[in-house]
């Protein structure tokens, strides 16, 4: 056999930790957690904004109601890999407004929740689930549901496409830190 016993065999064969702790030429995974970072950066695309705003309604997202899952930063072999999978959810307000000089609308805030199950690298931007459901409880609610999703959905999926490219751009300035020599 050529296997070599415990002890024996060549030194330059053996891998051993250096005393300096040194990652040499980034070869060895590293991983750096930016999930903070990247809730603040979520927070900062998706919450308290106008999605819709016209002269009959607006329709605004609110605050942050869930944001779990993990955001990282790794680095093997010189190349950085960033990966994410996170499932968040957002409060949405929709506000019906009245004609100047018209009764007030009954029933003129309806509120819900944008839920994305799934935020993950394994998807494009535009490939993200997303649900929309109402909270309100009144007669027009599951309308004024299908309103945010008519007018709002793919204004709040290019806010999500945004914070992704934002993710994905840390990635790229982490790279371009690299030296690409040892």
């Amino acid at each position: 056999s050529f296997m070599a016993k415990i002890g024996e065999g060549d030194p330059r064969w053996i891998v051993s930790e250096r005393q300096d702790g040194r990652n040499v030429n980034q070869w060895h995974w590293e991983e750096k957690d930016i999930f903070p970072w990247a809730k603040e950066r979520f927070i900062h695309y998706m919450c308290n904004q106008d999605l819709v705003l016209s002269e009959s309604l607006t329709i605004k997202t609110g605050n942050i109601k869930k944001f779990e899952g993990d955001c990282a930063c790794n680095l093997r072999k010189k190349k950085v890999i960033i990966t994410y999978d996170i499932a968040a959810e957002i409060e949405w307000v929709h506000s019906r407004i009245a004609a100047p000089g018209a009764d007030a609308i009954q029933d003129n805030i309806t509120k819900g929740v944008f839920k994305f199950p799934s935020i993950s690298m394994e998807n494009e931007a535009h490939e993200h689930e997303i649900e929309i459901s109402v909270t309100s409880t009144h007669k027009s609610a599951g309308k004024m549901r299908d309103d945010v999703k008519a007018k709002a959905k793919t204004v709040i999926m290019k806010k999500l496409a945004e914070f992704i490219e934002e993710v994905m751009a840390y990635g790229r300035e982490a790279q371009a830190g690299i030296p690409s020599t040892g």
